[in-house]
């Protein structure tokens, strides 16, 4: 992968429910890289889970198509804290997540893996820039959802809003990470508060606001990518007792999701 393979183009990918728009964010090639692989998830915490490269698909496929699949699995057997950045008690394993498989992707010799790996790794990037993971408070992840939806409703709007974005100069993602999660925190409450109200003039300020600098963090990243060196990255140690707040957390947020959309 060369710097003069990636050209970014504005189209925001923000939290989960948007993942798939960091194919609009990343223009790669689209030739057809000609392999046939089955890749596993990288440690034995899913030993069934896999997926599939085709002799058909190109790097920009690969993005496309796998954004989405660190939710489909764990490396750690803790899947809601491995999307989470709890900035108020340094909880939470997504910048480890993305520090991990950004360093897959620096190390790894086949193309194919390298954009999988990339694209994984971007994945939690973004979760660290949606203000709703970095947060344990009920009441703000009772819109958590239904915010996403509003994001990737305004997309094109936000595309416009974020387009001349400086790129940050990224060497250690694990520390971006943590970054972007305390930047974006900080508007938890006033985007909570807009939302609420139906205040959407407020609410797409500070979403264009967050945008902004998750996407200056993610072009920061690709631009640097090629001298980027593999970092050092513990795994956090997170007392089990946090563990169970934060899965407690996620868990009452999904269940009222559903209730209100039935």
């Amino acid at each position: 992968m060369t710097s003069q393979n990636i050209i970014e183009q504005p189209k925001p990918s923000y939290g989960t429910v948007t993942h798939e728009d960091i194919t609009k964010l990343i223009n790669v090639s689209n030739a057809p890289l000609n392999e046939n692989l089955v890749v596993y998830a990288p440690t034995g915490q899913n030993p069934f889970w896999s997926t599939r490269i085709k002799p058909t698909d190109t790097p920009e496929s690969i993005l496309r198509d796998h954004i989405n699949d660190p939710d489909s699995f764990s490396i750690l057997g803790k899947h809601q804290e491995e999307h989470s950045a709890i900035v108020d008690s340094n909880l939470g394993y997504a910048p480890y997540m993305s520090q991990y498989f950004i360093n897959l992707s620096i190390q790894e010799q086949d193309i194919a893996k390298k954009y999988l790996y990339l694209s994984w790794g971007l994945h939690f990037v973004e979760d660290c820039g949606m203000p709703w993971h970095t947060t344990t408070n009920l009441t703000y992840q009772s819109t958590h959802f239904a915010l996403e939806d509003y994001i990737d409703s305004k997309a094109e709007v936000y595309a416009e809003a974020i387009k001349n974005v400086p790129a940050k100069n990224i060497t250690n993602v694990n520390s971006a990470c943590w970054d972007l999660a305390k930047f974006v925190s900080v508007s938890t409450k006033p985007i909570y508060d807009a939302y609420i109200n139906k205040d959407y003039a407020t609410v797409d300020s500070l979403n264009i606001i967050n945008l902004k600098e998750t996407y200056s963090v993610i072009k920061g990243i690709l631009q640097n990518f090629d001298t980027m060196q593999v970092q050092e990255n513990k795994v956090p140690e997170i007392p089990i007792f946090a563990s169970i707040i934060v899965f407690t957390v996620i868990a009452v947020t999904v269940y009222l999701f559903v209730k209100a959309t039935k």
